[in-house]
């Protein structure tokens, strides 16, 4: 298909090619740029420039845009999905507290969760038991019908409270009225 247009006595060109199937996406390239240098050069001084666009017969297609056959249930949006993966998460003894939460997805389609889980190290001994309750979390949150992948990382650090100008208030009157 070739598209062109004039402005005063100079042209722009539209080229596309359809290349044999098997041809990779560098190859493609390669050949609109033959195809546009050729162009440049056949036409010196009367074609300004030449936008070559080149695909093979049978095109790849994102697969969202045929994502239609495969079943998608009505609740599975990211926000629902992060609600669902962190009330599993919560519901876990061994779960101080879900620092971190992310939704995303590879090859388009499949879910995956990344959890970022801050754990009492007081109560996991071994590195077993470290190794035992990530695979726990990892097949919980994999059991879900909306999560493909889970990816669990676990903080194991002895954390200080956070202190606040809230806590230091209190803590300096309840130092007041121990003095008195």
């Amino acid at each position: 298909r070739i598209r062109t247009r004039w402005m005063g006595s100079k042209a722009l060109v539209d080229v596309a090619i359809t290349t044999p199937v098997g041809v990779s996406a560098s190859a493609n390239k390669a050949i609109e740029n033959r195809v546009r240098q050729s162009l440049l050069d056949l036409e010196r001084g009367v074609l300004v420039d030449a936008d070559v666009r080149a695909s093979p017969q049978n095109e790849v297609t994102c697969p969202l845009l045929t994502a239609s056959s495969i079943e998608h249930h009505e609740d599975t949006s990211v926000t629902n999905v992060e609600h669902e993966a962190r009330e599993m998460l919560e519901n876990h003894d061994d779960v101080a507290s879900i620092e971190r939460c992310t939704i995303r997805y590879e090859d388009t389609l499949n879910t995956v969760v990344d959890a970022n889980i801050r754990v009492d190290p007081t109560q996991l001994n071994r590195i077993s038991d470290v190794t035992a309750l990530a695979s726990d979390l990892r097949t919980i949150l994999e059991q879900s019908d909306h999560i493909h992948k889970a990816n669990i990382y676990l903080d194991l650090n002895n954390h200080q409270p956070t202190i606040t100008t809230e806590s230091m208030k209190k803590k300096e009157e309840e130092e007041a009225s121990s003095l008195q």
